[in-house]
């Protein structure tokens, strides 16, 4: 008769089967069982609206594929005194940056780059960024050449030295003027701007909040060959059936609009 081989599979569970020493037999402690106070929330989204931070709110909880709270209190359009709803359609602001993030990333899967990439790489207009280097006699600033390139790494952390806006230093100075997020222009001149604009440290040296995540957008359309709006509506809001997300909504929407 033909004895059994012993494979791998079997030594494992062997050993799985074997008495455990009394210290690993002890149970782990119990998690908390996550409870929700409809109440608590309530309460918390009534105060809201009563000490006017909002005119109107709204909160949902959605655990374990299913919905266990909502709640929504105060006015869609105060002036207009209608309330919010569940359909009522709001500006997200700045949760489109982690939306943004997932769509870069999910590019980031399919091997398109690698995080440690120059950014140059990819979008060769900012090549050749300088930093300030202080200044002439007339007070006027000097620039060098920075002394790495900006990667993909630092567009993702803050860390490329982009400004935001109007500030003290000289290239704060020169983003204003350069005005890259001015909403006429689409993502390809908002970065032949931006890559003009002297950064305000070196890269990777420094954190700055910052038009990164605009450029995070500019990456996804050179990357993926699709326009950044269409790209999100395909890749990341129709399969999660976010199907009224968008950039831009439709006019026979607007009377939902918060």
């Amino acid at each position: 008769m033909r004895r059994p081989r012993m494979t791998a599979l079997t030594g494992l569970m062997l050993v799985m089967a074997a008495p455990l020493p009394a210290m690993a037999q002890e149970r782990p402690a119990p998690v908390e069982t996550l409870r929700i106070d409809k109440a608590r929330i309530d309460k918390m989204l009534a105060t809201m609206v009563a000490d006017g931070r909002a005119a109107g709110v709204s909160a949902l909880v959605w655990k374990d594929g299913r919905e266990v709270y909502y709640g929504e209190r105060g006015m869609a359009d105060r002036e207009g005194s209608r309330p919010f709803r569940r359909d009522t359609l709001v500006q997200i602001w700045s949760m489109t940056k982690p939306v943004t993030g997932v769509a870069l990333m999910q590019l980031w899967e399919q091997g398109k780059f690698r995080l440690d990439d120059p950014l140059a790489r990819y979008l060769p207009e900012f090549s050749n960024p300088l930093v300030q280097d202080g200044t002439d006699r007339e007070g006027k600033p000097l620039w060098r050449a920075a002394s790495r390139p900006i990667t993909i790494r630092d567009v993702l952390r803050h860390t490329a030295g982009f400004a935001y806006g109007n500030g003290p230093t000289a290239a704060h100075k020169a983003f204003a003027a350069a005005d890259p997020l001015n909403f006429d222009n689409d993502l390809a001149e908002f970065g032949r701007r931006l890559a003009k604009v002297p950064l305000l440290s070196e890269p990777g040296t420094e954190w700055h909040y910052s038009a990164a995540v605009d450029v995070q957008a500019l990456l996804v359309e050179r990357l993926s060959g699709m326009k950044f709006a269409d790209y999100v509506r395909a890749r990341i809001f129709e399969p999660l059936k976010m199907r009224e997300a968008a950039w831009h909504q439709p006019m026979d929407r607007l009377p939902r609009f918060a």
